[in-house]
């Protein structure tokens, strides 16, 4: 094995070793010290060599040697079965790699008549290579040459995309596709620290899909080998379980946090980081039971390694069903394993456990066809983007359903459709609306944000590349507006503030009349006149059926004028459900001319 290989072995190896919970709770327990990296690379380097001087090896000595290692040097048995699963994965690495160069050269296979003692034509192929010795070098020697030459030209080609990725992103910054270019471009290339660096840009400006994400995190656990390295891993994760919701990225953090179980907190922070996950994708219809698997198997492994913990590992299974989510029943089939432990059950009881089952089975009925449809729509967007639409108006229209739940499905369809505008229009008038959560509310005027924090979002915003020019006028003009309200304005009083003789000839010219024009005059001079009251303008949007979104534009800008933030957002949800009303309305009557 070249020491290319066996490095790269050694760094799968240690990957593997890493996320092995039973190993580092042993770790953690020995009384030599608790630095899980080093004995991890000493394991590594261990089982690379006894790879190299064994042949011919099942995956099952893969997992007796990791067995007799633990016992012997951590004095523990291992008995949850994760030995023969890291066996496995080991095994995979390395035997098709080791072994079967060490067979092809040291032991060839005997029942090849071509190997058979005796063999002429084996001995005239032996001679032969002899004779010809120096013409295969020369054959590999040019073999060798050209592939030097196909890389030459290979970086060449890669230096030059850079070059000309470099310069699109100088004149536009914002240039998406080309963020993505430069960093496969730089990773072709090995540029560790440019690699880094073009990253860091390309989150600060966007947030990055489930797969960018994966890929950095991937990279950098493997070159993480100092607690320092690792500690800079743990913060980029928690960045990137921000961007997006993804059960991957916070299975791969999970995993991640366990390699360092070993140290003094290492149990206490792993514990945290699970909790926090089970916070953020807990509530995931589909795969929401993977994370409270892995959980739950943490808290078996404390367990067992203390013949304590119980009450952890009850807790986990007791939140767990307690939340309808698919493939529940294997829970409840792993929950009858611990049934026949005394210590479990002091804090468990069975029927209790089996009510709250059974109640979320029941919850689960009215959300598992929405599911299926999703998984039924993966490929076809449009269609898995109605389904998502759907299955949150239904969940909305549940009073049973909670604002969690329903945040949970909008941010589901954000990661799946994120280039679709509607997906982040719709959630942030639903957060804005409902949760009214100040770190992702849509207007930071709201918490008292300052002026340097408003005009930096505000000049972010300008330059962050709108294709409709339209969108810069709306930017302006709201940012013009904060500017507006903040001056004192003692206002100007009005001698008749009820304009009745003005709404009743709106009412006429508009109801019976059908002059909808004069009728919109009126409104228009009415709402001007006395528009800080909201009884008028939602009069107005009623009166005026024919053309609601003009009336709409005249209120929004009418708040923007006069209106402080909190009348501008309660004219935004009035005209919402006023001009929804009115679709309805002219739905109906166009199916009623129809005939349908």
């Amino acid at each position: 094995m070249s020491s290319t290989e066996r490095s790269y072995f050694l760094t799968a190896i240690e990957a593997i070793l890493s996320n092995w919970t039973a190993l580092q709770l042993a770790i953690s327990q020995n009384a030599a010290g608790s630095n899980s990296i080093a004995v991890g690379t000493w394991m590594s380097g261990a089982i690379v060599s006894w790879f190299e001087e064994n042949k011919n090896v099942e995956y099952y000595e893969a997992t007796e040697l990791l067995e007799t290692i633990l016992n012997q040097e951590f004095n523990l048995i291992v008995q949850d079965g994760s030995a023969d699963e890291i066996g496995r994965l080991i095994y995979s690495n390395l035997c098709p790699n080791v072994t079967s160069q060490s067979v092809k050269i040291e032991d060839p296979d005997s029942s090849n008549p071509m190997f058979e003692e005796g063999n002429d034509d084996a001995m005239e192929c032996e001679s032969k290579m002899d004779q010809d010795g120096d013409l295969v070098n020369d054959e590999q020697d040019n073999d060798s040459l050209d592939d030097e030459d196909m890389e030459d030209a290979r970086e060449k080609e890669l230096n030059e995309k850079l070059k000309a990725v470099n310069e699109t992103l100088k004149n536009n910054p914002y240039d998406y596709q080309s963020h993505i270019d430069k960093i496969s471009v730089l990773k072709s290339l090995g540029e560790l620290e440019e690699l880094r660096l073009a990253r860091q840009t390309f989150s600060k400006l966007y947030p990055l899909s489930v797969e960018l994400w994966l890929t950095w995190l991937q990279d950098e656990q493997r070159l993480a080998s100092s607690p320092k390295e690792r500690k800079e891993v743990c913060h980029l994760f928690k960045r990137a379980v921000q961007d997006y919701l993804s059960v991957d990225i916070w299975i791969e953090y999970c995993s991640f946090i366990l390699g360092d179980v070993g140290s003094a907190d290492g149990v206490s922070s792993a514990r945290e980081v699970f909790e926090e996950a089970v916070a953020a994708i807990g509530l995931h219809v589909g795969k929401g039971y993977l994370i409270w698997g892995a959980y739950r198997d943490f808290e078996v492994a404390v367990m067992n390694l203390h013949n304590k913990g119980y009450e952890f590992v009850f807790k986990v299974f007791q939140r767990q069903l307690a939340i309808p989510l698919l493939n529940m029943e294997k829970s409840i089939e792993e929950l009858k394993d611990f049934e026949d432990i005394p210590d479990f059950k002091r804090f468990s009881s069975s029927s209790s456990l089996s009510s709250v089952y059974q109640n979320s089975l029941k919850k689960l009925q009215g959300k598992e066809e929405f599911e299926n449809a999703l998984l039924q729509t993966v490929g076809d967007s449009e269609a898995n983007f109605i389904k998502y639409s759907e299955y949150i108006q239904a969940l909305r229209d549940n009073k049973s359903s909670s604002p969690p739940e329903i945040q949970n499905l909008y941010e589901r369809r954000i990661t799946d459709h994120c280039l679709n505008p509607i997906s982040w229009i719709e959630y942030l008038n639903y957060l804005d609306s409902v949760l009214k959560i100040q770190s992702i509310a849509i207007a930071l005027e709201v918490y008292g944000s300052d002026l340097k924090e408003i005009t930096k979002v505000f000049e972010e915003a300008l330059a962050s590349g709108f294709s409709d020019p339209v969108d810069y006028s709306r930017i302006w003009i709201n940012y013009i507006s904060y500017f507006r309200r903040k001056i004192d304005d003692d206002g100007i009083p009005n001698s008749d503030p009820e304009l009745k003789l003005s709404r009743f000839w709106a009412s006429v010219s508009g109801d019976r009349l059908r002059d909808m024009e004069t009728a919109r005059k009126c409104w228009a001079k009415i709402v001007h006149l006395i528009g800080d009251r909201m009884i008028y303008w939602t009069e107005g949007m009623e009166k005026i059926k024919d053309f609601p979104d003009y009336f709409a534009h005249l209120w929004r800008q009418f708040e923007l004028e006069e209106g402080d933030l909190t009348q501008l957002q309660n004219a935004e949800d009035k005209i919402r459900k006023c001009l929804l009303i009115n679709e309805e309305r002219l739905a109906k009557k166009d199916g009623s001319d129809t005939g349908v």
